[in-house]
């Protein structure tokens, strides 16, 4: 891939500042016109606005012939307008990291002014990125290059020379990745991935060299990268490499996958500790994750420190919550908890995990809720939203258990409901912002204080009373 000249880039860039100013004077000549609109909300804005930038355009100084490129997925509404050409090959580098099909179209332009899709779309692009200052592009030489930032589908350009990277001067309004993030990975004119530390002010830090064919970091100071087809863990603090032989996509939280020569995966933690071999291992974020036997095909699962919990026994794999898991077993459907019991055997046509001990279950297609087994919302019809209408039956199935706040002693009564992990929990149970006496004395307010609430306390046993945790043995709900 030739490297692409700068100049290039510098009209690209002009353009970008230019068309913004010729989109000014075409809003002032609008709101001129029409002196009782005082924002761009009149149904006819865009339409006169882009009129007039057309009347404009052939005495302004923007070079026409620059082209864009409309990049566009195939069966996919989603589409991409690029600046400049490498701003294309960095958003081509990272789809076809995905394996995603799509196609180029190249567009001169004059020819986006005259077709109105694409003029809203640049218009749009424009109002997303930071400009540069005329100044700051003239002061920058013919070695220097974009590289590209795809943070969460927002796309941001900064200009690298060499190991320098040049920002606008308005950084702080525009960028706010830059303020967020310590660590970011970069694509340059090349389609190479790069690391660079963002705490440096303007003279950032370069990471991990623009030498990559992709880098996914997992946010707590290590990158999975592959380069020539080798997928490796770096630990971004040394540029150490913990493993050569990684697991394309399994760097998580708590730890990562290694592929060995017989094919084999071992599951690693960051502090070193590593699984026995398995033919499987199913990485997501929960407590315990599914592996399957090498040699009987079984299913169990490990925990977070890589110790086998449960031995591999089962035909499926499942994924736990809340210490249950949902398994399809010699054509049943079970739930099991940690310790490997069944703890429920389905009769229903469906069952979903909620939360805690509740779970969705659909009978003769009707959906109700489980609570300890039991139906605590009765099956009832259910068209659409079916979360989002179970979730509101609950809510009312438990506000009927509020007059027993004053009848049970407390810790029955927090026993009806789920294990309180969140302010809305104590709301759902009638408790945030009740009034209470401890021990017969002063007076205070249950609250919920994050995070002290969610790590001091233990909510099975005890509530923050104006900060302060207290037993259930100690508190008197008061009436109003």
């Amino acid at each position: 891939m030739a490297f692409i000249q700068f100049s290039k880039t510098k009209q690209s860039l002009n353009n970008i500042i230019l068309f913004e100013e010729l989109y000014d004077k075409a809003s002032q000549k609008y709101f001129d016109l029409y002196e009782d609109v005082f924002d761009d909300s009149c149904p006819d804005f865009r339409e006169t606005t882009q009129k007039y930038i057309k009347e404009m355009i052939t005495h302004s100084e923007i070079d026409t012939t620059v082209p864009l490129y409309y990049l566009e997925l195939v069966n996919n509404k989603k589409s991409q307008l690029c600046l400049c050409e490498s701003e294309l090959i960095a958003l081509e580098a990272s789809y076809k990291k995905d394996s995603l099909d799509y196609k180029v179209k190249k567009v001169l332009f004059l020819d986006l002014i005259n077709d109105d899709e694409l003029f809203h779309i640049f218009g749009h692009r424009v109002a997303e990125i930071t400009r540069y200052s005329r100044e700051e592009i003239q002061k920058i030489d013919e070695g220097c290059e974009l590289v590209w930032c795809f943070d969460e589908q927002e796309h941001y350009h900064i200009i690298k020379c060499d190991s320098k990277f040049i920002l606008p001067q308005n950084i702080k309004k525009n960028l706010p990745f830059i303020l967020k993030n310590s660590l970011i990975v970069l694509i340059d004119s090349f389609g190479r991935y790069g690391v660079v530390d963002t705490n440096e002010g303007n003279e950032y830090k370069v990471i991990l060299e623009f030498i990559y064919d992709y880098i996914r970091l997992d946010g707590f100071g290590f990158a999975e990268v592959i380069r020539a087809s080798m997928c490796e863990l770096i630990e971004l603090e040394t540029n150490q490499v913990l493993a050569h032989n990684l697991l394309e996509g399994s760097l998580q939280r708590d730890g990562f996958i290694t592929i060995n020569q017989d094919n084999s995966l071992q599951f690693h933690t960051k502090n070193k500790k590593v699984s026995k071999k398995y033919k499987q291992i199913v990485n997501d974020e929960s407590h315990y994750k599914a592996v399957q036997d090498i040699q009987t095909n079984l299913w169990g699962f490990i925990d977070k420190d890589s110790i086998e919990r449960i031995k591999p026994q089962f035909e499926n794999s499942g994924v736990f919550r809340d210490g249950f898991c949902i398994l399809q077993e010699n054509n049943q459907t079970i739930v099991i908890d940690e310790s490997a019991n069944v703890v429920f055997t389905s009769p229903y046509e469906k069952i979903q995990h909620y939360k805690d001990d509740m779970f969705f279950v659909k009978q003769n297609t009707q959906w109700g809720v489980l609570k300890n087994w039991k139906f605590f919302v009765a099956p009832q019809k259910i068209e659409e939203n079916l979360k989002e209408e179970l979730q509101k039956a609950i809510k009312i199935a438990k506000k009927e258990f509020h007059a027993k706040r004053y009848e049970l002693p407390l810790y029955e009564y927090i026993q009806l409901f789920d294990t309180f992990k969140s302010r809305e929990d104590l709301e759902d149970a009638g408790l945030f912002g009740h009034k209470v006496q401890i021990d017969d004395a002063s007076f205070g307010y249950i609250g919920w204080h994050y995070p002290s609430s969610a790590s001091l306390y233990d909510m099975k046993i005890e509530l923050p009373i104006d900060g302060i945790g207290y037993k259930f043995d100690k508190i008197n709900l008061k009436k109003d």
